[in-house]
């Protein structure tokens, strides 16, 4: 009991999670990715602020995943979490609110700032930690491990996908960082765990590992471990997740400069069809001249996506359209979006999710997530320029070749081809119209199987158009049926529509910070 009060119900799984959290108070979550991390450990965290215990919480975590917690905490509670983000200036300001503000339970920050404002953090009385994606701080060595281990705090949380019981060193510094007193001195647990001897000439190197079944005791009650597929009848079909990645700053000059023409065409098409006059054609059908360059609406829009997504998809575009952008480009221009993908599907990949298909809908955005993704596993792709046997070899060999880790597809594979086997679908981007997303998702979905969980990740880019299209379409898909509906009297009405929309993306309120 104790959670009548969480708007959304959790899963039964999910309440024995946060049962594990509350009761241990110093404690591992490992469950596989996609049964909800987030909600147990909010969900913990509220039990505990009830009884008084807890009045500030720190969620340390990946950048990609701070608005996701803030909006996993407002969806879950009546809390709300304050995103500490900006230039050292905000930061403060957003630290000193979270320290002096009774408004704020929750103080979400990642990483690499625990790091650059550890002073300032440290001032704050803070009474858990929650350290997301826990098996970045795996090493010892490195100084973001050493910045989360000077913050102190009664309750301490660790989530993780990826188990690190095949590796005692990473496990220790992550059960080192949750409390000390669980496994002891480092040299005393190295001795016991870690088989050292010469290779390379070098002495005293890790070799091998003894007494891990022991190791596993000593750490079972501080740790909780579920699989999908022990828990699947419980979950629902398909778990969403978003990761938000921040613009470079070439992105946002380009986007700027692409956003300022269109608007101006926009214009342009308005006052050209104040001014024509329809009129009926010999079939009597009223006809409404089209404004010459009506066409490019959509192709700046998908050069906006383009830029969210990678800024190279512009640069190496042929198009017209495209060539007044090209001095705006550096040489090698960075994509956050691929990055992302790489340390997404490397995740997954640890955490025993071993297909994994990816959606675009740019061909030369497979492109670039092939060069990416080849590194981790092997690839298989589906394009429009393939045949439908090619098509169903490369969906075949990527079902029943253990060693093809991920099929990387354009919307061509939405079209009678099934991929139930998958259990990750990452979207580069979220498509114009939400029905092909559904096409997509359904595409992976498990007909039939009594373990059907798939966990769908969408990839935005923070203040690109995308997240702009996930406000608007994907919070109100009422509109979205008017966006599709495309028969040819429509299409005046249409593209009035699709400028009204895409001018109202533009303009849509810059978040505050």
């Amino acid at each position: 009991g104790g959670l009548g009060d969480m708007h959304l119900a959790p899963y039964p799984c999910q309440a024995v999670g946060i049962s594990f959290l509350h009761d241990i108070g110093q404690a591992l979550l490992a469950d596989e990715m996609g049964l909800g991390k987030t909600p147990q450990a909010i969900g913990a965290t509220h039990r505990l602020w009830k009884k008084g215990k807890v009045k500030k919480a720190l969620i340390v975590c990946p950048t990609s995943l701070k608005y996701q917690w803030q909006k996993e905490i407002a969806a879950f509670t009546d809390h709300k979490g304050i995103v500490i983000d900006g230039t050292p200036k905000q930061r403060k300001e957003q630290l000193h609110e979270f320290k002096t503000s009774d408004e704020y339970l929750f103080g979400i920050i990642n990483y690499e700032l625990v790091r650059n404002d550890l002073e300032a953090i440290k001032e704050i009385k803070v009474d858990l930690i929650a350290a997301d994606e826990v098996h970045r701080i795996k090493n010892w060595k490195t100084k973001t491990s050493a910045a989360m281990k000077e913050l102190d705090a009664p309750y301490k949380f660790g989530l993780t996908g990826t188990p690190m019981q095949n590796k005692p060193d990473e496990l220790w510094n992550v059960i080192d960082w949750l409390n000390p007193r669980i496994l002891g001195n480092y040299w005393a647990f190295r001795n016991r765990y870690i088989v050292t001897g010469e290779k390379f000439n070098k002495k005293n190197v890790e070799i091998g590992y003894k007494r891990l079944g022991e190791l596993r005791k000593r750490v079972a009650p501080y740790m909780l471990r579920r699989m999908k597929k022990d828990v699947a009848l419980e979950l629902p079909e398909m778990i969403y997740n978003t990761y938000r990645v921040e613009m470079s700053p070439e992105q946002a000059k380009l986007q700027e400069a692409i956003q300022e023409d269109f608007m101006d065409l926009v214009k342009e098409i308005r006052l050209f069809a104040e001014k024509a006059q329809g009129e009926y054609d010999s079939n009597g059908q009223w006809v409404q001249p089209a404004h010459p360059q009506e066409g490019q609406m959509m192709g700046y829009f998908n050069m906006m996506l383009a830029c969210s997504d990678a800024p190279a998809l512009i640069q190496m575009s042929d198009s017209g359209m495209a060539a007044g952008y090209q001095e705006l480009i550096s040489k090698d221009p960075k994509s956050p979006k691929l990055d992302e993908l790489e340390k997404i599907c490397l995740e997954n990949l640890e955490s025993g999710n071993m297909k994994i298909v990816v959606f675009t809908q740019f061909v030369r955005m497979q492109q670039l997530a092939i060069e990416r993704l080849e590194k981790l596993g092997g690839v298989e792709i589906i394009n429009g320029s393939m045949k439908p046997f090619e098509r169903q070899a490369a969906l075949d060999n990527f079902k029943h070749n253990e060693a093809i880790n991920f099929l990387i597809c354009t919307d061509a594979a939405n079209y009678g081809l099934n991929m139930q086997f998958a259990n990750v679908l990452i979207h580069l981007e979220l498509p114009w119209n939400p029905a092909t997303k559904d096409q997509r998702d359904g595409r992976v979905h498990r007909i039939g199987s009594t373990h059907s969980v798939v966990n769908i990740i969408h990839i935005l880019t923070r203040g690109g158009i995308d997240e702009k299209v996930e406000e608007a379409l994907y919070r109100k898909r009422e509109l979205a049926g008017q966006i599709v509906e495309k028969n040819e009297e429509e299409r005046a009405e249409m593209n009035k529509l699709t400028a009204g929309f895409l001018e109202k993306l533009m303009k849509s309120p810059k978040k505050k910070k």
